[in-house]
């Protein structure tokens, strides 16, 4: 192995740079990054997009994405709002979703609409992958031109999902920049500054999990490629520093989520329990999640199945051959050891998991950290080291410099690495066989076979191609064919990624995939719901369809699809839809072992909490009737169905008893008991607040039926809610929005303490007479990180300054006349 992390090249020059040929073909500076924004308009889902608007075809939209749940909207209309009414009852905006309410798709949003929003941010995801793979390859592994954009058309179409931001997609421009702010020089505190605002800004616009992973392989890159006698400390210096800052900056969402975990639903996961039940399936998963990386086509149950929103693990009929001709041909430094190890670790990585799930399950809310998610670094790693292949591939044919021998088991492992794409073109042939009528009807499926069996023929054609030409490689006579061959790849490459994504993802409509229009867009029932009056405070409950889509209308949903939130609506709503759940094992282990899916799974539901939570509005879209008394329908259109709930209960309302219940398992068999008229009247309360929010209202009956007063709600904005009340007596002002960390009220302009009511709800002492409640989200621990942000963005110029000074005066120091 080389010791030298960063080796100059055979064909370098003596200053260390580039003199020509395939490694040599470097081209420096900014102009070839301009490629890949053009190029990613040709990415899954962009061009769809661009092609046929909402209709086009996309990953299925079913998921906690900001810019769909009316934060826009909210923000618009009353300023920077930290508190979500859309979802759930209400939650923590800064703690609720996979990507902040500041990703620049939010501030885009009124601009240009959410639609063109997301077609933007989706577009920048593969420009970004492409541009960070290049420098990447560039400058860290010092490949050639064209190895070097050869692995960054492979990186950018890596089928880069929204859910994960650019988590996944900014690994190499993380790396990229790591790499430069340990390297001393005049400009390094570009790169130090670079590198802690990309990492800050990867956090706010990316999937926590997945980038806490890219900062473990970040760090474990810098401690393999290390070269010898290089002192480890600033390595380790910068790093940390490095990513100190970003975190700081990061530390709004930090702070709510370490208040908002330990009380939220991640209590309830159980990934081991849901996945896989025993060892052997999720060992076997394992090994099936990782066949995509050789067959690249479902050869056969889920083995070659696409591993879906984890991105790509195939490179196409050439990766393979072109990876093991990178690993046999050349000598093999740090860099390219640490990017083989971490393929060959990773599915051990994987398994390690799996056999540890019983230990993470007793570890709280962190047995929800999904720990397989460092396999969203797998294909940048992938893709970096078919770069290396296709570097060696560039210096035969273009500098006329031969293989060197390989012994008999290297070429064996090279021939091998040839049957996995002649396997997936086998099966890829089949399949186009069986549906070639359906080919020609235009048909999803049957057309995403072809593009895959296109896109390995392209790729095999490649192969023949460059192996006649290493064959008869000569410098002066097949110059102009290898200059001819080269170009030729990088042209093939895109088609063939193009045909490839679009084929794997064509074959994989049930699982992830749909349009824009058909999940997220505004249906006639859904125009029907926005004009009613009242909509900015009446909640609806939907049947079926697609979770948060109504939020995505500015509606307000009873459901709702999120990453985290108070585990007091989680049971609260377990119990809405308790009565669906009976005799259905399979949906009641998914509600109460996932537990980020407040769904309802039938129609069957119970009616008294449906009105408790204010539920005004019923959207059926699977054609059944729930079972709520008394609905009227208002609205139908095609199979989706509104229908109104006349009883349903005011959101605020003045309870007159107080029935104190010995636990939570009670409280909840209380409130599925109750009738309609006890809900309205009775507050619910666990022990942890018999004797602290609500004494005030000193001895009330364990219930009523008829409340002590009336409540009207003046003014409703997520962060406030103005309550007045007119009481008859003592009681509790029940509001109907979730009780969560950070909420204060004021009675008369005097602070209360809140109450948690009816498992979920917030609850204020009242006495007789006229008052005004008024509860405010005002959440100390996120103002407190605000500040820390605050601190870390002024400390990261100041460390900017102090690098720079500091190289720059030992740069002065080194070329000062002895």
């Amino acid at each position: 192995m080389d010791d030298d992390s960063r080796p100059p090249g055979p064909s370098d020059g003596p200053d260390g740079s580039d003199a020509g040929g395939g490694r040599a073909g470097r081209l420096p500076g900014w102009l070839p990054l301009l490629l890949y924004p053009v190029v990613a308009l040709f990415s899954f889902p962009t061009l769809g997009h661009l092609l046929y608007g909402r209709s086009g075809f996309d990953y299925k939209l079913d998921t906690f994405d900001l810019p769909r749940i009316g934060t826009g909207a909210d923000w618009l209309a009353n300023g920077i709002q930290l508190w979500n009414t859309h979802l759930t009852g209400g939650n923590a905006l800064l703690g609720s979703q996979s990507t902040t309410p500041f990703a620049f798709d939010v501030a885009l949003e009124p601009l240009i609409g959410k639609f063109a929003a997301y077609v933007v941010f989706v577009w920048l995801l593969a420009a970004v992958a492409g541009i960070g793979m290049h420098l990447f390859l560039r400058d860290s592994m010092r490949l050639g031109t064209i190895a070097t954009v050869t692995g960054s058309l492979i990186y950018l179409f890596g089928f880069w999902h929204y859910i994960y931001g650019f988590a996944a997609p900014a690994v190499p421009l993380l790396f990229w920049l790591m790499d430069r702010a340990i390297q001393p020089g005049p400009r390094r505190w570009r790169f130090v500054v670079g590198s802690v605002l990309a990492t800050a800004f990867v956090l706010y616009h990316g999937l926590s999990q997945v980038v806490l992973f890219v900062g473990l392989a970040l760090l474990l890159w810098l401690l393999v490629t290390r070269r010898r006698g290089e002192p480890l400390a600033p390595r380790i210096l910068t790093f940390f520093g490095v990513w100190a800052l970003a975190l700081a900056i990061y530390a709004p969402l930090i702070a709510t989520q370490l208040v908002m975990l330990p009380v939220s639903n991640r209590a309830y996961w159980d990934l081991q329990a849901l996945y896989h039940p025993t060892t052997l399936e999720g060992l076997g998963s394992v090994v099936t999640q990782y066949s995509t990386l050789v067959f690249g086509v479902p050869v056969g149950g889920s083995v070659g199945a696409s591993p879906g929103r984890y991105g790509t693990f195939f490179l196409g009929a050439i990766g393979m051959p072109l990876i093991v001709l990178g690993l046999v041909a050349r000598r093999i430094d740090r860099r390219t050891a640490f990017l083989l190890g971490f393929v060959l670790l990773l599915p051990v990585w994987d398994a390690v998991v799996f056999l540890t799930g019983s230990i993470q399950a007793h570890l709280g809310f962190l047995r929800s950290f999904q720990l397989d998610r460092m396999r969203h670094v797998l294909p940048f790693v992938l893709a970096a080291l078919l770069a290396v292949g296709v570097d060696v591939l560039a210096d035969t044919l273009l500098r006329g410099r031969p293989l060197p021998r390989l012994g008999l088991p290297r070429r064996i492992l090279l021939v091998l690495s040839l049957a996995p794409a002649l396997i997936g073109i086998a099966v890829a042939t089949v399949a186009v066989v069986q549906r070639r009528h359906a080919i020609l009807d235009l048909k999803g499926p049957a057309v995403g076979w072809f593009l895959l069996l296109l896109a390995l023929g392209i790729g095999t054609l490649l192969l023949v191609a460059a192996a006649w030409a290493t064959w008869r490689a000569d410098r002066g006579r097949l110059r102009t064919a290898g200059i001819a061959i080269v170009a030729l790849l990088a042209v093939a490459v895109v088609g063939e990624r193009v045909a490839y994504a679009w084929g794997t993802q064509l074959t994989d409509v049930p699982n992830y995939h749909g349009t824009w229009a058909r999940t997220l867009g505004a249906t006639p029932a859904v125009r029907f719901l926005q004009a009613q009056p009242g909509a900015d405070v009446d909640r609806v409950l939907a049947f079926g369809g697609t979770a948060n889509a109504l939020a995505a209308a500015d509606l307000l949903e009873v459901g709702g699809y999120q990453s985290l939130y108070p585990e007091t609506y989680h049971r609260f709503f377990g119990t809405l839809i308790a009565p669906s759940l009976v005799g259905d094992p399979f949906h009641t282990t998914y509600y109460w072992k996932w537990g980020n899916r407040v769904i309802t799974f039938g129609p069957e539901v119970d009616a008294e909490l449906v009105a408790l939570v204010g539920a005004r509005w019923l959207l059926v879209h699977d054609g059944t009737v729930p079972t709520v008394p008394g609905i009227v329908e208002r609205f139908r259109s095609g199979s989706d169905v509104v229908y109104e709930v006349p009883s349903v209960l005011p959101r605020a309302f003045v309870a007159g008893a107080l029935d104190r219940v010995p636990d939570d398992g009670a409280l909840l068999a209380a409130l599925a008991q109750a009738d309609l008229a006890t809900l309205g009247a009775t507050a619910f309360v666990a022990p942890q607040v018999r004797e602290h929010a609500l004494d005030e209202v000193g001895s009330l009956p364990a219930t009523s039926t008829r409340p002590a007063g009336t409540a009207r709600i003046v003014r409703y904005t997520p962060d406030q809610v103005e309550v007045a009340v007119s009481a008859t007596g003592p009681g509790v002002l029940v509001l109907t929005d979730v009780a969560a960390p950070g909420w204060q009220a004021d009675r008369d302009g005097v602070r209360v303490p809140i109450a948690t009511v009816d498992e979920t709800f917030r609850g204020v002492a009242v006495d007789a007479g006229t008052r005004t409640v008024v509860f405010s989200y005002r959440p100390g621990f996120t103002y407190l990180g605000f500040i820390a942000a605050a601190i870390a963005l002024v400390l990261t110029l100041v460390l900017g300054f102090l690098v720079r000074r500091r190289d720059r005066a030992a740069t002065a120091g080194r070329s000062a006349p002895s």
